[in-house]
């Protein structure tokens, strides 16, 4: 029936419609430093600012000089439009609004005249906060006599926060005038906290009878917390010679402690269409969480033609196995493992990723001795192995499944010392799909008959960034083009 379809494929849509920069599965969604954000990402082969110590700590000797930058978006906005594609007019759409920091990093030289730089900063390489409210109704004709007898709804609302913080401290040695070796190292936190209720119900027509009784219905209230704490590190290579820069960055798997734990609960409640009510509560306090990263290659190339600048970056991902970032067992079931599978595993926070190769391309023109124009573009392909879940017993990390892809414009003023930075970053994305974590809805609703969605993500954001060189103070980079 098309209730069938439109209950849960709304709803579906609506999970795999969260904001695109809460997925952790995309790795480049995301960029720190405002003049690399503009010119696409492509800093790998950069020593233009400090933002180097996170993109390629071997680049920061290749800085003029010591000094500090900063950067952030401070506000951007995001659009989410949910179709149907067989025309029956079950269309949602949505948008927010945040503000989000991104980098702070510094770098100073213990001895004048030495090869060495010592660089330490934050980073904020994950973000988010989602919230959205959706309702709908629907007639349902059971008998052609009596047309319109039943009303079927669907709520659903959902508040999601991610964020992964990086504070780190970086080293890099001069192995001459034109190449370096550089070591990054940070303690890393992440946080995933998620809230969703979902209300699916079939009710009398009140206008047919007396009151309005439930037919059938579902309830469930279910919330996640994952903390974790971790260490990450970045080893670097950069070659500087008089009109081009390359270099290559390697990012190590992010290592997981067990210094903090997380919880996990869910209630739900079923009422069949004999009347019959299943309850269910799953609670766990002090569960295990984990955060893994892949194993990440960075390739970058930068070349000064006349006035301009052009940089190209290539990045690799491996393969994340399945792992669960946390999960709940029997022996924390509140109903004393009454309704557990047969392995014991009742829900849990799953994850895994696929190997993946993503592109970006910038460029610098130079409009004035005192300004300059940035821009540039990048892929975002997305990175999750939906492979391994299942919508039984899984809860994603993320649920949006597209690929985007970052469009970035801007203006950099700069002095000897100083340098100011702001542009804008339109992201897109879409993907066609159909939902499939509805499993648990109750028998009373088939998925049988899901229409096929297709969802279009667009963002823009307004990224601004601060750089001052501390020049006199410090010995000055190796060799500058």
């Amino acid at each position: 029936m098309q209730f069938h379809s439109f209950s849960l494929a709304l709803p579906g849509m609506l999970l795999l419609a969260q904001h695109s920069s809460a997925q952790d599965n995309q790795y480049w969604t995301q960029q720190q430093g405002a003049r690399a954000t503009l010119m696409g990402g492509a800093a790998t082969a950069s020593s233009d600012d400090q933002s180097t110590f996170f993109y390629n700590p071997a680049g920061t000797r290749h800085v003029k000089s010591a000094g500090i930058t900063a950067s952030g978006s401070f506000v951007y906005q995001q659009w989410y439009k949910v179709k149907d594609m067989q025309g029956l007019g079950f269309t949602a759409s949505d948008q927010q609004a945040d503000v989000a920091p991104r980098l702070l990093a510094g770098s100073f030289d213990p001895e004048r005249g030495g090869r060495w730089r010592i660089s330490f900063g934050y980073v904020s390489d994950l973000y988010s906060r989602f919230e959205v409210d959706q309702a709908a109704s629907y007639r349902l004709e059971r008998d052609a006599a009596e047309p319109g007898t039943e009303l079927t709804t669907s709520l659903l609302n959902i508040i999601t926060t991610s964020r992964h913080d990086l504070v780190g401290l970086g080293a890099c040695y001069s192995l001459g005038p034109k190449s370096s070796v550089g070591l990054s190292l940070f303690g890393t936190s992440f946080t995933q906290r998620y809230l969703r209720t979902v209300d699916l119900g079939r009710y009398g027509d009140p206008a047919l009878n007396d009151t309005v009784p439930t037919l059938a219905g579902y309830i469930s209230t279910e919330r996640g917390d994952i903390y974790n704490f971790g260490f990450l590190a970045k080893l670097g290579y950069l070659h500087s010679s008089e009109r081009t820069k390359w270099g290559f960055a390697l990012t190590l798997p992010r290592l997981s402690t067990a210094f903090f734990t997380g919880t996990m609960y869910r209630a739900s409640t079923t009422t069949r269409p004999d009347g019959s009510v299943e309850k269910h509560l799953l609670s766990g306090e002090e569960l295990a969480t984990r955060f893994n990263t892949p194993l990440m290659l960075d390739a970058g190339v930068e070349t000064h033609l006349g006035t301009a600048v052009w940089a190209l970056r290539v990045g690799y991902c491996t393969r994340v196995a399945a792992y669960d970032r946390m999960i709940l067992h029997a022996k924390e079931d509140l109903t004393l493992g009454a309704l557990p599978p047969a392995d014991g595993t009742l829900r849990r926070v799953r994850s895994a990723s696929i190997p993946i190769v993503n592109v970006a391309m910038g460029a610098q023109f130079r409009l004035s001795n005192v300004a300059d124009l940035l821009a540039g573009v990048r892929t975002d392909f997305n990175h999750l192995d939906r492979s391994v879940l299942d919508p039984a017993t899984d809860i994603a990390g993320t649920f949006s499944y597209w690929d985007l892809y970052h469009l970035s414009c801007g203006v950099a003023l700069h002095s000897e010392r100083v340098k100011l930075t702001t542009g804008l970053v339109y992201s897109v994305g879409r993907d066609t799909g159909t939902p499939e974590d509805f499993r648990l809805a109750g028998d009373f609703l088939s998925a049988a008959g899901d229409v096929p969605f297709r969802t279009t993500y667009n963002q823009l954001g307004l990224t601004f960034g601060f750089s001052y060189f501390v020049l006199g103070n410090s010995d000055p980079a190796p060799q500058t083009p």
